[in-house]
This record gives structure tokens, C-alpha cells and sequence, in this order.
């Protein structure tokens, strides 16, 4: 897409300007951010990847070591599944820099091409361009990708252009991009130095963190104040800084430390219903986080289940039926719910005794709460638009609910009853994430 706008047009020649990067920064990503690699074959072959040497080992030590050494090239390896000829790995690393007052992060795309018969190769190739201003607003100068249609979103075509792009959905996600390697000859503006830049990233894109030091107070003042996880959380599950800003303060200036921010963060919401003092570092910093989540969790299931038993008195009507009726058939919300997330019913993921599937009614959402003592329901997580309510069952009985963001496609929480993860959290999380994709196609 040409550029339009004088901004744009001034973007397209500043990029023009920028110098390529560097042999000693090529080298210097490539010794960095990938593994080095072996091929296993069922003979007690070992080829390495990396020079092309092959030996006889046992297999079976080397998978239990997870690591085994080249005898000719003497670089530590480790397995490489399912090798087949053309394999290749592909990961990215950033470069900081300025240019007539913009912060630029160049984002390059790193490949590894693989032979059981020769050296490795490598290519790095520059994939994106974000242009920040002073105000954090940002323009992308990016190659185009190949195969629209395909579920994953950096299919690069590197021999196109750096040059501006429709806002679709994929180009959005491609935003959320991280880097796994940052080269340390670095330049940032004096704008982000003054908003508390030193040098550490801490875990934060270094896209979102430089847009929330230049746009959000809150999120600079938070940055300031070391505390790294609210905006980690801020910033990957979607909580919004500004509505919770007041009891944060409050949290800062009683150096209460909060370890579990999405506990924390529900225990607010309960305050701002029974209409509690935000002010006050009694209810905003409690001793016990969790036993004062719960007092006030079930305060609130009491309040809505005699209303729910009120409303169902004044029609008349048999309380189960009646509950039936309301919660599946005429609730606005469980309408509105099911016109929203309907498309995704009919996932379900299933690994032996454990099944995922999606919460299909704002009554799924109430029982679900009741089984595991937990406030999906009491803080209408069935409200929220952009994010996906999974059921864990294992043997046919509710172990947990799982809580994934639509718009990075990450899990935010999966809690089991009372908010404690169960014995089988780590297999549920990872039986969601290797179905990602299929969430991806549907959504």
C-alpha cells in the first residue's frame, strides 16, 4: 500500500535512511537465538545438524540426557523430531533504533536451513519496521506474507517491499510478534529515557512497552515503580490500567505486594459491587487475599441467588424449571452469550481422561462456579467479548475453568476449585496450546 499522508511519506524516506544491519550483528544473532541440533534414527545413527557429522550413540542415553556432544564439531545438541530433508527453524530478533526522532524497532526474521550432510546456513532478513512517536503512536512499514488463506500469520514473502499495510486481523496479530533475542547496540529516544527506560525489557515487547511508557501515566508510573508484573499482566491479559488505578495507588503507596494479580484483580471487582471504600488500604491491601476473596465471592452467590429465587417467586413458576427457562432460554445474557461465542461450541479437546470444550450457557457459567467454588459467574465472565470460558473435565467430573484471551490467543488463567490450580493443570494447558490453531480457524 503507497504511502498517502505527509507522515507516511516521511516514514517510507526515513526507512530508506536506516543502515542495514550489520555482519557482527548477523553473527552475533545467529550464535544466539537458535539451538544447535541433532537427527536420531533408529540404528543409533546420530547426524549432527550443524556440520554434517555422523557417528554411532546410544539413542536411548542421548534422549534421556536430552543433549548429546559432536565429536567433530564439539557444539552441545539436542533432538531435532521427525527431521526430514529442507528442515528449517525460524525465529526473530529485534534491533532498537532512532531516526530523526522516532523510536524504531526493526524486527528481523531469522532461518536455520538443516542437512544431515553438511553445514547449517543461516538467513536474517528484515521483516518490519514500528516508527514511534513521542505520543506512542506507531506506523508499520512490513513485507507482505504468502498464502493469505494459511492459519499462521508470518509466512513472509522476503522478496517483497517494506511498505504499509491493510489493518486486517492478521496484521494485527502480526503486532503481537516477540522477539526472542534483542541485540544489545541499542538507541532509544530521550522521551522513553525520561518515562524510565534504562536498558531492561523484563519480559515486555518491547513494542508494548515503549507505547505504554510514551501513552499511559499509569503504565509509566507502574514502570517506574518496578512493578513489572502489573503490566506484564496489563499488557498479555488484558486489564486495563486506568479502571483499576485508583486501589493500584493505594497498593503502591502501602508497598502491599501482590503475587497473584488476576485473584487481586477479581477481588477488586467484588469491592466495586458491594460499593467498598477503594481508598482504603483495609479492604484494597488484605492480609489474607484469598480468604477475603472468598468471604466476599460467596456474599455476593448469596445476593444473587435470592434474587434469582425473587425473581423466579414473582413469575410463578416451579424454581427449577423456572431457572432453566430464565438462565438458557429467555436471560438476555445467556442470548447475547450464545450469539457471540456460538461458533465455537463445537470444539472440544480430548488427550486420554481429560476434555476441553467451551461453556455453552450463562447456566454452564453459574453451575461450573458452584462446583469449583470459584467466580465466573458472580463477575460475569460470560460478559466479556473477547475472551473464551473452557471447561475441563477429567473422567466425565469439572477439575477446572480456563479463561483464553481472542485477541493474542493466549491462556490467562485456569483455575480449579477455590482458585488452586489441579494436578493436571500443566496437561490442560498444553492440550489447549497445541489446539491453538484450531481456536485461531474458527475465530
Amino acid at each position: 500500500m503507497k504511502a498517502k499522508t505527509k507522515i507516511e511519506k516521511l516514514i517510507v524516506e526515513l526507512s530508506k535512511g536506516l543502515k542495514p544491519i550489520t555482519k557482527a550483528d548477523v553473527d552475533y544473532i545467529n550464535n544466539k537465538i537458535h539451538s544447535n541440533y541433532v537427527a536420531l534414527s533408529y540404528k543409533q545413527k546420530h547426524h549432527c545438524l550443524e556440520c554434517g557429522h555422523q557417528w554411532n550413540e546410544s539413542v536411548l542415553n542421548t534422549r534421556k540426557n536430552k543433549s548429546v556432544e559432536c565429536p567433530s564439531c564439539s557444539l552441545k545438541l539436542v533432538e531435532y523430531a521427525n527431521f526430514k530433508r529442507g528442515a528449517s527453524v525460524m525465529d526473530y530478533a529485534c534491533k532498537i533504533d532512532i531516526v530523526k526522532g522516532y523510536q524504531v524497532i526493526r524486527m528481523f526474521a531469522c532461518y536455520k536451513y538443516l542437512s544431515k550432510t553438511d553445514n547449517s546456513t543461516y538467513t536474517v532478513k528484515e521483516v518490519f519496521q514500528d516508527f514511534i512517536n513521542d505520543k506512542g503512536e506507531v506506523k508499520r512499514l512490513s513485507r507482505s506474507t504468502t498464502n493469505y488463506f494459511s492459519m499462521y500469520i508470518d509466512n513472509w514473502d522476503l522478496n517483497s517491499n517494506l511498505e504499509f499495510r491493510a489493518n486486517s486481523r492478521k496484521e494485527v496479530q502480526r503486532s503481537y510478534l516477540e522477539p526472542s533475542l534483542i541485540l544489545p547496540s541499542m538507541k532509544t529516544t530521550k522521551a522513553i529515557k525520561r518515562n524510565g527506560f534504562k536498558r531492561g525489557f523484563h519480559n515486555i515487547n518491547p513494542r508494548d512497552l515503549f507505547i505504554g511508557l510514551l501513552s499511559d501515566t499509569c503504565f509509566e508510573t507502574l514502570f517506574k515503580a518496578k512493578k513489572y508484573n502489573f503490566i506484564r499482566y496489563s499488557t498479555y491479559k488484558g486489564m486495563n490500567l486506568k479502571t483499576y488505578w485508583q486501589p493500584i495507588k493505594i497498593s503502591l503507596r502501602n508497598n502491599y505486594d501482590i503475587t497473584d494479580i488476576s485473584l487481586w484483580k477479581d477481588y477488586i471487582d467484588l469491592l466495586k459491587y458491594f460499593k467498598k471504600d477503594l481508598s482504603n488500604a483495609k479492604y484494597v491491601c488484605p492480609v489474607n487475599l484469598i480468604e477475603e476473596h472468598d468471604k466476599l465471592m460467596t456474599k455476593k452467590q448469596k445476593i444473587l441467588e435470592n434474587e434469582r429465587i425473587k425473581r423466579e417467586a414473582e413469575r410463578k413458576a416451579n424454581a427449577i424449571l423456572h431457572r432453566e427457562k430464565v438462565i438458557k432460554n429467555q436471560s438476555e445474557d445467556n442470548l447475547k452469550y450464545i450469539q457471540q461465542k456460538q461458533k465455537f461450541f463445537d470444539l472440544m479437546f480430548k488427550e486420554e481422561d481429560i476434555t476441553i470444550e467451551p461453556l455453552k450457557s450463562v447456566r454452564q457459567f453459574y453451575e461450573e462456579g458452584q462446583q469449583l467454588n470459584h467466580c465466573i459467574f458472580t463477575n460475569g465472565y460470560y460478559k466479556k467479548e473477547n475472551f473464551l470460558l473452557l471447561s475441563a473435565r477429567y473422567k466425565g467430573e469439572v477439575i477446572e475453568t480456563v479463561e483464553l484471551n481472542l485477541d493474542r490467543f493466549n491462556i490467562v488463567q485456569a483455575r480449579g476449585y477455590g482458585n488452586v490450580p489441579s494436578e493436571h493443570n500443566d496437561k490442560i494447558k498444553e492440550l489447549i496450546n497445541n489446539n491453538i490453531n484450531l481456536i485461531q480457524q474458527v475465530a
